[in-house]
């Protein structure tokens, strides 16, 4: 329930009016008390005025007015009229109809109420818009007013792999065994045409968990579609076991609309997620405020910290003072920063969230109260601050208040402790003295002249209206009131911008019929209440220029998070064993961040060598555009070809069939080749019960909360996945025509990463690559290498297996040795009769037929470096070793090899010199000729 004290300020004031004689302000403390103002209702679709029809999205309207005293108008804050509003929807519904209104308006939160327009049937993506419309009755003192607005129902298309979204971090005080908290997941899939909008499918999916502390209660399908599976998580930790525990959770098809039992034969596994359950409790909370969201700053128990914390972060004031100035008729948000850390374990990093709700444990209020007109909202912290003119008649002893955040440890549990912490909130002249247009991604373009350009990805940018008011300082500011800013553009030949009103942030996008050629035109913002009037401009080019290349990069090393470089092997490790690890230690990550960089017509002519190794360099011509919503990532399971291949490709198939493998001298020589079937035709692998193909769930998969994150998938995989991006310009997917990245990389997905491994002086991934990718510079065989094909052929088997085993784990022993010597030698029947054995051989025997002693390779062998003989037929088992079996004191085998002199060899190889400087070598397949 919204409080509302502005009668009891206005009543308060007024008394203390009349006993000081004046409020020190021009106006008159004898006006009326400012009411709603009929002629300023408006209908406003806070989320977008598109709605995705999928059958399961909605969007919110709401009846918005400002407010009169009878001689000044468009006063705030706006008043919200929802609830007293007749509502009906309009336009070609169909039949059966596309959309209806829910049953009732509902409080939303810092967007407080709202009415959702609910998407009933799914469009297919051939489908036309459908134009509709919504149509508000509001009564006023006998007389009626109707507003009606248009919206669309937009065909839904989707960009991407479905993924789970919900909390990953979730701490337990250690001391309180018998602690449980609550989390909320859904299934969506990002689409495209609607940036931010998402396809909920949770409702068709069976959500089921690796460990019976989290466990899944039936899916919760509200009325305005957005279906969420609630969790109930239970302390995992004791005094003497207080390691970090890791919860897998997946998203299971249902069968024909029925929910399937979790490890039931033939279950399709469409995304998961690993839940870190940590051992933490709140020792920290600071309260921050943010003026004016375009929409719900923070919803729920961590419910989108990446979206605070790229949205609304930056603006949330009190983070780092203790007073903040706060203009009259605004809205408010409080947010609570918790700090949790390990009381049993000072040196566990600690972990920060934001939340402005938390049920039961954290709760808002302020003292005194005379400065808002309604709240904050002791369970979602928002609140309205009170209009100018009562702002004028408060006096100046009660225009402050201190707002409070109240977080509770261990509710209801003898462990129950309470920390809070304030905020001083200064109310302060509404009257706005300039306005400023900042872009919304944070960049800064010399001269504050921006560039939209005009080609296959048809993006534009997006701006927010930033106020600075009379008692501020030059420098600060906050986003105005959406109410009072309009957007224009004076040149609309090219551009568009959406929306014109009402908003204090527009999208500025190429139009679909742009003229052709360059162009320019000047966004103007305008900022007009009932005090102020106030406007500012920004210049943005329009370019004709089209992509000519595109490149993939990636963040290779975790100590340089920020340097990009082209990279055609990295690796991932288990996630959730290494989420406690410090910020830039050597550690074998959970995820691995990819960009794409394009090169448009325009740049051709300054493209060099030094810029495309280095595409952040001052003067490059590579634009990033991994954030552009055309561009998508890819990962599939296999291998890349390699950039210096004929024809570089992803490689989805086992080595036997890969193209050109006669090249790879030796490999048609292997024992056991020609039983080797095809990628997805493991003998008895459709035996064993409940076993997955590897084909069907690749051992990585883009995350959709992050562009270009590839993160490993379950808990044991051994697996390489091919890693591409391209443009889909016909947004059809990847279809002939979309341009693709000249590069691709393999990644290879590990079974295990421990925080022990540290002790090893190198990131693994830099270790192992020079291994994996031995010989990929060699002439004749440039590609992905020779033994990493290999690896690719091995899991084949070894992956479900390995999948199988990890696939109902519940924290008990997993077989590590027996995995590690499965692995190395091909007998998996050794870990259960049901597994299949591979027919060539595991890691170990496969390396050495190739590289050992009468192999055809032996001749190249012996012509190089000693060091490459031994490493190649032992180096495999050992990193097995050390990785499946925790064992980092493994990694002292290794000590006396020169990774880097082996691929050097390799790579500067032309022709091997026997001794006495003769060339002398056999006739290799696929090798230049002497």
């Amino acid at each position: 329930m919204k409080t509302n004290t502005l009668a009891l300020s206005l009543t308060l004031a007024a008394s203390l009016l009349v006993a000081c004689g004046g409020g020190g302000d021009a106006r008159s403390p004898d006006r009326p008390s400012p009411g709603l103002d009929p002629s300023s209702l408006r209908i406003d679709f806070p989320n977008g005025s598109q709605l995705a029809g999928t059958g399961t999205n909605s969007i919110q309207a709401r009846m918005l007015a400002l407010q009169t005293d009878g001689v000044e108008n468009n006063l705030g804050p706006e008043l919200n009229v929802t609830a007293g509003t007749q509502w009906t929807l309009g336009g070609s519904i169909g039949s059966p109809a596309i959309a209806k209104l829910a049953d009732a308006v509902r409080d939303a939160g810092q967007l407080r109420d709202v009415l959702d327009i609910i998407s009933t049937v799914r469009l297919a993506s051939t489908d036309t818009l459908k134009n509709l419309t919504i149509t508000g009755k509001y009564p006023l003192k006998g007389t009626t007013y109707t507003i009606t607005e248009p919206f669309t129902v937009v065909p839904p298309l989707v960009s991407g792999n479905k993924y789970i979204s919900g909390q990953t971090v979730i701490a337990f005080n250690p001391s309180n065994p018998q602690a449980k908290a609550n989390a909320n997941y859904q299934l969506l899939q990002n689409l495209q045409g609607l940036p931010g909008v998402t396809e909920n499918s949770t409702a068709n999916a069976t959500f089921c968990s690796s460990n019976s502390k989290l466990a899944f209660g039936p899916t919760v399908v509200p009325a305005n579609g957005a279906a969420f599976a609630p969790a109930t998580i239970s302390n995992p930790f004791t005094e003497s076991d207080q390691s970090q525990v890791s919860v897998t959770i997946t998203a299971v098809s249902n069968a024909q609309g029925a929910p399937v039992p979790c490890g039931s034969e033939g279950a399709i596994e469409i995304a998961s997620l690993v839940v870190n359950l940590i051992p933490a409790t709140v020792s920290k909370v600071t309260v921050c405020a943010v003026a004016n969201p375009a929409a719900d700053a923070c919803n729920g128990v961590s419910s989108n910290q990446n979206f605070f914390k790229t949205q609304y972060l930056s603006s949330c004031k009190g983070l780092d003072n203790s007073t903040v100035k706060v203009p009259a008729a605004q809205r408010l948000q409080l947010v609570a920063e918790l700090t949790y850390t390990n009381p049993q374990n000072p040196n566990q990093q600690p972990v920060v969230e934001y939340q402005c709700k938390g049920p039961d444990v954290l709760a808002w209020s302020a003292t005194p109260t005379t400065i808002f007109s309604e709240g904050p909202d002791a369970v979602d912290g928002d609140a309205s601050l009170v209009s100018q003119s009562a702002y004028a008649a408060l006096p100046v002893s009660d225009r402050t208040s201190v707002a409070k955040g109240t977080y509770t440890n261990d509710l209801g549990t003898t462990q129950q402790t309470v920390i809070s912490d304030t905020l001083n909130l200064q109310l302060v002249d509404a009257e706005v003295t300039a306005i400023k247009i900042v872009r919304a991604d944070g960049q800064t373009p010399a001269n504050d002249t921006d560039t939209i350009f005009l080609n296959v990805f048809n993006d534009g940018i997006d701006y927010i209206a930033m106020c600075t008011f009379k008692d501020f300082d030059s420098t600060d500011t906050i986003a105005c009131p959406a109410t009072f800013v309009s957007w224009e553009l004076n040149n609309t030949d090219r551009l568009s911008v959406s929306p014109k009103q009402n908003s204090n942030t527009t999208t500025v996008n190429p139009k679909d019929d742009a003229a052709a050629g360059d162009g320019s035109a000047v966004l103007r913002a305008r900022y007009t209440d009932g005090i102020s009037d106030v406007q500012a401009t920004r210049t943005i080019n329009a370019v004709d220029d089209e992509v000519v290349e595109l490149h993939l990069y990636q963040a290779s090393n975790a100590n340089s998070p920020d340097e990009v470089s082209i990279d055609e092997f990295s690796c991932v490790g288990r996630t959730d064993l290494v989420g406690t690890v410090a910020d830039g230690e050597n550690y074998l990550r959970g995820n691995q961040r990819f960009y794409a960089f394009a090169l448009f017509e325009s740049g051709t002519e300054a493209m060099s060598d030094a810029f495309l190794a280095n595409p952040k360099a001052d003067g490059s011509p590579l634009v990033d555009v991994t954030d552009r919503e055309r561009l998508i990532f890819s990962a599939l399971s296999g291998y890349w070809s390699g950039n210096s291949s004929d024809s570089p490709s992803c490689v989805s198939s086992a080595a036997p069939s890969l193209p050109g493998a006669d090249g790879i001298p030796g490999l048609d020589q292997l024992p056991g080749l020609d039983q080797l079937p095809g990628f997805d035709q493991v003998p008895g692998l459709d035996q064993i019960p409940g076993l997955p193909e590897t084909s069907s769930t690749p051992a990585a998969s883009f995350s959709g909360q992050t562009k270009g994150s590839l993160e490993s998938r379950g808990l044991l995989r051994l697996s390489t996945v091919c890693v591409q991006a391209f443009i889909d310009s016909d947004n059809d997917g990847f279809t002939e025509g979309d341009i693709v990245t000249q590069e691709g990389s393999t990644v290879l997905v590990l079974p295990a990463a421990d925080d022990d491994l540290l002790v090893f002086s190198n990131e693994l991934c830099e270790t192992l690559e020079p291994v994996l990718t031995l010989g990929g510079n060699f002439p004749g065989l440039e590609g992905p290498g020779i033994v990493l094909p290999l690896v690719y052929t091995i899991s084949t088997i070894a992956d479900p297996i390995l999948t199988a085993l990890a696939t109902n784990d519940d924290g008990g022993a997993i077989p590590g040795e027996e995995i590690v010597n499965a692995l190395i030698t091909g007998n998996f029947s050794t870990i259960n009769e049901n597994f299949p054995d591979s027919p060539i051989g595991g890691l170990g025997q496969v390396t050495n037929a190739l590289l050992g002693d009468g192999s055809p390779l032996s001749p190249v062998i012996t012509g190089l470096d000693a060091c490459v003989v031994d490493p190649l037929t032992t180096v495999v088992g050992t990193l097995l070793d050390a990785l499946l079996g925790l064992n980092p004191g493994a990694f002292s085998e290794l000590t006396g090899i020169s990774f880097d002199d082996c691929q050097d060899v390799f790579g500067n190889f032309a022709i091997p010199t026997l001794p006495g400087g003769t060339p002398d070598l056999p006739s290799i397949p696929g090798l230049p000729t002497p």
